[in-house]
């Protein structure tokens, strides 16, 4: 793995980011009803001849495995004993029992047809004990094509697909030029997030360059393999491809850039929203910043720099730095064959906020060749430090996750479901005093729902403890109609003090008991809303019926739930007297020098506060006057108080709206 500069540089495909740290791999049963909503990636590629290069292959299917190529037929294969699994799509395509329902394949020529390795259908049926689920396998391989004259090879086609059961994807390219001996084996699900059981677009475009091996080769074999190495646990669900082409790379110098992270996507999560008591400070380094990367031209990039600028909410450049990092090479003269997707660069900044709010993480990269397409080497990302929220989702939330229904109940019945986030803390010191969510327009009116944080260090199915955790009934606060709805909070019956170092995991269920009860059932449906196609760093997990037929929580879900961990001791919408006080919080707490008081009017009040010992008697009180309407901060100096405990309360036009307790210690 070639380490570059700064921290840690590594050529990895996002792929490799779900697998570097999948917690665990487990069997999944394939949902009876498919989540359109996840169907999140959208195809971004022209056809072939509208991009340039010299093109040496193409193919429609308008005559089906036979080829409608001018060179020769296409050779199929499978595991099924006769070829059956793959066949030429007709039009309810897919048909399995588990697919049904799901769309024909949109690709350019789809009318004229196209082909599908129908996995789900070649089961049979619903799985049962006399229908058992059968491990699936097979490959599509081209006719021999002649690439002698490109420089530069890439691979087009256009794919539908859905896979079961585990994370890490099944589909690849595979190239040989020693007539089938020997194949070198790329990546083939393109953009998509690798999830089991969600979607692709329809269609999917897809490239790969597959330069490394085939530039300036007479005879290569290009074949479409789905889980040609033969691991357990693929079995359901199917993969179109269509309007395939082969083609020289028509650009010559052009990196892009993929991603900017704020965090280690790959070794521990990156966060949109960050409570400033678990900031990274300066001295450890302060904020670190990501940059996924690519060259996709045909040409090595010379003296590649990379300037990070960090802006305020004001618009004012707070940080700034460049770095150089060398040559990036091409796909085929990287000095892996298949080169890794992207590259990645961290850059220590030694820049921590002052404040809270809201910030842009903005990335230029530029070299010595004059870049081909300059709008892909800028690229942002927004990012917020918060008074005490830790979050992973963005502000879009645009898919809503549903739970799966019981096969033929009436009346309906859903099966266990839930959804939630990793999180870890750097710094001892803080406490987890609920969550703030939105739930999804779908959910019951009568809905139960439960809450938890769960201590995942061990793993999160291998017996967790839950350290917190509380019961809700639905009502319409929580419920999100648009996904731009304020999150409710909901608090924890009792707080829990969480460790730096260890590994948590918080979010929503229908009931945690599920895990211990295969025949649970509900008859509330509760679903999330969530923003797609945004988990790149594997800190989702979703629960689940596997393949064992217990409940269990599945990690590397492609979308980030509207569910963030909560750090203060928040007034719940249901806890405030007044309806001039809507938030009132302390952080941290404890504290050894400096507390802050963040509260939150509804319109513009007169604000007093007051601070007592456990005795009752008044250390501290000022009348600050008239607060405007929204966020205001009081910074409460500990350092000379005594250790112990301290009540603070605030008092608004005249009278005492609510008290918090604070801990000091030294």
């Amino acid at each position: 793995m070639k380490k570059l500069l700064f921290i840690a540089g590594s050529f990895l495909t996002l792929s490799s980011t779900m697998a570097q740290k999948q917690i665990e791999s487990v069997l999944a049963q394939p949902k009876m009803i498919p989540a359109l909503e996840e169907r999140i990636q959208n195809p971004s590629h022209s056809n072939a001849a509208s991009r340039g290069g010299m093109v040496v292959f193409t193919e429609d299917f308008d005559n089906g495995f036979a080829g409608n190529n001018g060179i020769g037929a296409w050779i199929p294969y499978d595991n099924s004993g006769d070829t059956s699994i793959w066949m030429l799509a007709n039009a309810t395509s897919p048909n399995g029992a588990y697919s049904a329902n799901a769309a024909v394949m949109a690709s350019t020529t789809a009318s004229n047809g196209w082909i599908i390795f129908d996995a789900d259908f070649f089961q049979g049926g619903p799985i049962t004990a006399a229908n058992p689920v059968v491990d699936v396998s097979g490959w599509l391989q081209s006719p021999m094509i002649d690439c002698s004259q490109l420089t530069s090879v890439l691979v087009d086609y256009e794919q539908y697909f859905r896979y079961c059961c585990f994370p890490m994807s099944p589909l690849t390219v595979e190239v040989s030029v020693d007539n089938g001996g020997t194949w070198v084996v790329f990546p083939g699900h393109g953009d998509f997030s690798p999830a089991a059981n969600s979607g692709s677009a329809n269609p999917l475009n897809t490239v790969v360059d597959i330069s490394c091996v085939a530039a300036g080769q007479t005879s290569v074999l290009i074949r479409f393999g789905f889980n040609t190495a033969n691991a357990a646990g693929y079995s359901h669900y199917f993969w179109g491809l269509d309007d395939i082409s082969v083609y020289g790379n028509p650009k010559a110098n052009d990196i892009e850039l993929r991603q900017v992270t704020n965090g280690d996507v790959f070794s521990v999560w990156e966060y949109r929203l960050t409570p400033m008591e678990q900031k990274i400070t300066a001295a450890d380094g302060g904020l670190l910043v990501g940059a996924i990367y690519r060259n996709v031209g045909y040409n090595d990039q010379p003296n590649v720099n990379v300037n990070i600028e960090i802006i305020d909410g004001a618009g004012n450049v707070v940080h700034s730095q460049t770095e150089n990092i060398g040559t990036v090479a091409s796909y085929a003269n990287a000095p892996e064959c298949p080169a890794f997707v992207n590259d990645t660069l961290y850059v220590t900044t030694n820049w921590e906020p002052t404040a809270v709010g809201s910030y842009i993480i903005n990335i230029t990269m530029s070299s010595d060749s004059t870049d081909e397409t300059p709008a892909n080497n800028v690229l942002s990302r927004e990012i917020e430090f918060s008074a005490d929220e830790y979050g992973h989702d963005d502000t879009v939330l645009d898919i809503e996750i549903l739970p799966t229904q019981v096969d033929g109940s009436n009346p309906v019945e859903y099966e266990a479901t839930g959804v939630g986030n990793f999180y870890h803390f750097p710094y001892e010191g803080s406490t987890a005093y609920g969550i703030t969510a939105l739930i999804g327009p779908s959910t019951s009116s009568d809905a139960y729902l439960q809450t938890f944080l769960i201590n995942a260090t061990g793993g999160l199915n291998t017996a967790p403890s839950v350290e917190a955790s509380n019961e809700f009934m639905v009502f319409p606060a929580m419920i999100g109609a648009t996904g731009t709805e304020p999150f409710y909070y909901l608090p924890f019956t009792d707080a829990a003090q969480v460790l730096a170092g260890e590994v948590y995991f918080a979010g929503i269920a229908t009931d945690l008991s599920a895990m211990d009860d295969p025949n649970y059932t509900s008859s509330y449906e509760l679903t999330f809303l969530a923003q797609g196609n945004s988990d790149s760093d594997n800190s989702t997990a979703q629960l689940e019926r596997a393949g064992d037929n217990s409940f269990v929580w599945f990690t590397s879900r492609s979308y980030s739930p509207a569910v963030r961990l909560i750090l203060s001791n928040r007034v719940s919408v249901d806890e405030v007297n007044d309806e001039t006080l809507k938030t009132f919080q302390l952080f941290p707490n404890p504290a050894v020098t400096v507390s802050t008081v963040r509260y939150e009017l509804n319109k513009a009040a007169a604000v007093a506060y007051e601070v007592r010992d456990i005795q009752g008697k008044l250390v501290s009180y000022s009348n600050l006057g008239v607060q405007p309407i929204g966020i205001n901060t009081i910074e409460l100096a500990v350092a000379e108080w005594q250790v112990g405990q301290y009540e603070i309360s605030l008092v608004v036009e005249g009278k005492r709206m609510f008290t918090r307790s604070l801990q000091v210690v030294k």
